[in-house]
C-alpha cells in the first residue's frame, strides 16, 4: 500500500522546480557581479526618469518617494538576504531617479500662455542672445504683457527678431519691442524633438517674432554667473 501512494503521488517536475533553480542562478550571477553593481546605479536612476517621462499623466509628487521607501524597507527586512539586497538598492535607486524627475519638473513651474498674443508691445529684459544667420534670436525675463494678470504672465519669452536693430544688445539691457507670441509647440511629427517639453525646464512659457526693432529702454549689465556667461559667447559670437 506505502509502496503504491508513493508511486501514486506527483513529483515536483521540471516546472515546479523552475523558480528554485531561477532564483539560484540568479543569486550566483549577482555574487559575480558584486563589484559592479555600483556600474548599474545610473542605469537604474536614468530608468526612473525615463519612466517618469513616458507616463500619459503628471503623477503625485509622493510616488518617487514612496518607491524609495519601498527600498528602505527591503533593505531592512530581515529577510534581506544576498539576492534582496541588490533589488533594495535597485528599487532605491529608480524611485530616485522618478522622483528628482517629479520634483525637478514641479521646480520648473511657470505661467504659459494659453493663447495667441499680439502683435503687441513686449517688454522684458535681455536674459539671452542668440546670433542667427537671418538675426538674433533673445530670451526675455521679467516679462511685461498689457492686458494679461500676473499669473497669466510667462516668466520668460523667446523671440526671433529678423528685420534687424538688435547689433547693440546685451545681456541685462532692458527693452520694448512689438511681437506676435504663442504658445511652445508641442513636437512636429511623433517621437520628434518636444520643444514644448524643452520650453518647459527653460521656463519659456511663450515664442514668437518681432514685428520691428527693439527700443532700449534702459541700458544694463548681466547679473550672475550664467548671465554673464551668456554675454560672454555672444561676444564670442560677434567677433
Amino acid at each position: 500500500m506505502g509502496i503504491v501512494d508513493i508511486a501514486a503521488s506527483p513529483s515536483p517536475g521540471p516546472v515546479a522546480g523552475f523558480p528554485a533553480r531561477a532564483l539560484a542562478a540568479l543569486r550566483r550571477r549577482l555574487e559575480a557581479e558584486r563589484e559592479r553593481w555600483v556600474l548599474w546605479l545610473p542605469v537604474l536612476l536614468g530608468s526612473g526618469i525615463a519612466l517618469y517621462f513616458e507616463l500619459p499623466a503628471e503623477p503625485p509628487q509622493w510616488v518617487g518617494v514612496a518607491i524609495v521607501g519601498l527600498g528602505v524597507l527591503l533593505a531592512w527586512s530581515a529577510m534581506a538576504g544576498v539576492p534582496v539586497r541588490p533589488l533594495a538598492l535597485a528599487v532605491v535607486a529608480f524611485g530616485a531617479g522618478f522622483g528628482v524627475a517629479t520634483w525637478r519638473t514641479a521646480q520648473m513651474e511657470a505661467p504659459v500662455l494659453a493663447r495667441a498674443y499680439g502683435p503687441a508691445v513686449v517688454e522684458g529684459r535681455v536674459l539671452e542672445v542668440t546670433l542667427l544667420p537671418a538675426g538674433r534670436r533673445l530670451v526675455l525675463d521679467d516679462v511685461v504683457l498689457r492686458g494679461l494678470r500676473d499669473e497669466e504672465t510667462p516668466a520668460r519669452v523667446r523671440v526671433s527678431l529678423s528685420r534687424g536693430g538688435g547689433e547693440r544688445l546685451t545681456t541685462g539691457d532692458r527693452i520694448t519691442l512689438v511681437a506676435a507670441l504663442s504658445p511652445p509647440p508641442g513636437p512636429a511629427a511623433p517621437g520628434a524633438f518636444d520643444f514644448q517639453r524643452f520650453a518647459w525646464f527653460a521656463r519659456i512659457g511663450a515664442v514668437g517674432y518681432a514685428v520691428g526693432k527693439p527700443t532700449v529702454v534702459q541700458a544694463g549689465q548681466p547679473s550672475g554667473i550664467i548671465m554673464w556667461i551668456d554675454e560672454l559667447r555672444r561676444r564670442l559670437s560677434a567677433r
